[in-house]
């Protein structure tokens, strides 16, 4: 038979019935090599927990307000505030950089600490198409590791194959000077 005839109804219905007899048995085995759920497994004693202890998170959510500065393909300042909002003005440097997101940017934040991490959202910025390009580009949401947070500096893990972000204090929120009211 050519390459151009048709192959026969007959024969298309054959290769069919081969290949289904083929995945059913294929399909079985692999659904009997995943484990079966943790059911199965005993449960873990549960590791208690001292109610009194105090949460490592708050020195942290104290420590990350006020004003903070790195030069990570350009100049970023972030300014994180105590009602859970931070803003980040960034300089772009270079110029394939510049060409995606313009040459500033300001990204809004929402901001929480968790479990040793900084969690930040985008919540909107300026211009508008730039962020739009940024959130499309690297997503709305990061979580990152606290790898030592200060009085002078605040370095957060980043992805394996990028340095850290390392950012230092420039100024800390008025309220942690301030003396007690009265």
């Amino acid at each position: 038979m050519s390459p151009t005839e048709s192959v026969p109804p007959r024969s298309r219905k054959k290769k069919w019935v081969v290949c289904s007899v083929m995945v059913v048995p294929i399909s079985l085995i692999v659904w009997l090599a995943i484990p079966i759920s943790s059911s199965s497994k005993p449960n873990p004693t549960p590791t208690p927990v001292n109610p009194n202890a105090p949460d490592p998170n708050v020195a942290y959510r104290k420590l990350i307000l006020g004003e903070w500065e790195t030069y990570r393909d350009g100049k970023r300042l972030l300014n994180v505030s105590a009602d859970g909002t931070a803003v980040m003005h960034v300089e772009i440097a270079g110029l394939v950089k510049q060409t995606f997101f313009g040459k500033q940017m300001r990204i809004d934040l929402a901001w929480s600490i968790e479990n040793g991490n900084v969690n930040m959202e985008c919540v909107g910025g300026e211009p508008g198409w730039a962020i739009k390009a940024f959130t499309t580009a690297y997503g709305t949401e990061r979580s990152q590791p606290i790898l030592n947070l200060d009085t002078q500096q605040l370095l957060l893990k980043d992805d394996a194959d990028d340095p850290d972000h390392d950012y230092k204090r420039i100024s800390q929120p008025s309220d942690l000077h301030a003396s007690p009211s009265k």
